[in-house]
């Protein structure tokens, strides 16, 4: 907090980047002037999440999307009839604006449904593969989530508790690492709730990363379905003998 109280900067518990904010004497003429817009028509809220994304998001040229060319696109299918429905199947579903950016830090909740614009990596489609393979009609989430209860299991009981070490340190959590990167947050005229990617983050060569991932100094075929049968990980297996020495 300044000294004079109208500027002070902050950052989230989990977030990476620290943001300043400053009082302003008065609001811009442009702002003012939204207020003579329906926070629920259906065009205003088109132009307003068309002209967050041209004027926050970092990373149009290295997805090789023309932002422009989507607004042209898909601006004539929305007007001041448009229901919230038809507005939100034009800005989110997976063949439409958002899709070809594949980034996971988009997001856009609405009453009617969530759309996160990742893309799935490769493991899904071998997870896929596999439930076709077996004729198990599990839904990927589901066998997902069976599969993390099985690692977990695996992990803690059968490597750690028969006194597995690495390293001289035999603690080993299962879990998750943090994204790496803060989002922008915004709210619509109407209500709605979205996220993206305002901010690029290069490694201290300059170097970056986003869409090809830090690249492993050693490759490891991923674990298969008839490893896991077995009750064997030979993926992890590698592992601990690697930073156990």
């Amino acid at each position: 907090m300044s000294a004079t109280g109208r500027a002070f900067s902050a950052h989230r518990v989990s977030g990476v980047a620290r943001i300043s904010f400053r009082r302003l004497k008065a609001l811009p003429a442009n702002a003012t002037a939204t207020r003579n817009h329906a926070s629920k028509d259906p065009e205003y809220n088109f132009e307003f999440f068309w002209r967050t994304f041209d004027e926050q998001y970092a990373l149009f040229e290295l997805k090789s999307v023309a932002w422009d060319q989507a607004y042209h696109s898909y601006h004539p299918q929305i007007n001041a009839r448009s229901s919230r429905e038809t507005l939100f199947a034009t800005m989110a579903t997976m063949a439409t604006m958002l899709r070809p950016l594949k980034d996971g830090h988009i997001r856009l909740n609405t009453p009617w449904g969530h759309y996160n614009a990742g893309a799935h990596p490769a493991l899904y489609q071998r997870l896929t593969q596999e439930l076709e393979d077996a004729n198990d009609d599990r839904e990927l989430a589901s066998y997902l989530g069976d599969l993390k209860e099985w690692l977990h299991d695996v992990i803690h009981e059968d490597y750690l508790g028969n006194g597995v070490s690495h390293g001289g340190n035999r603690l080993l959590e299962w879990g998750h690492l943090n994204d790496a990167a803060d989002t922008l947050e915004r709210h619509l005229p109407n209500g709605w709730h979205l996220t993206l990617s305002n901010e690029i983050y290069r490694v201290y060569d300059g170097q970056l990363y986003e869409d090809v991932s830090i690249p492993p100094h050693i490759r490891l075929q991923y674990l298969g379905r008839k490893g896991r049968e077995e009750g064997k990980d030979p993926m992890l297996e590698r592992v601990l003998r690697l930073v156990g020495g």
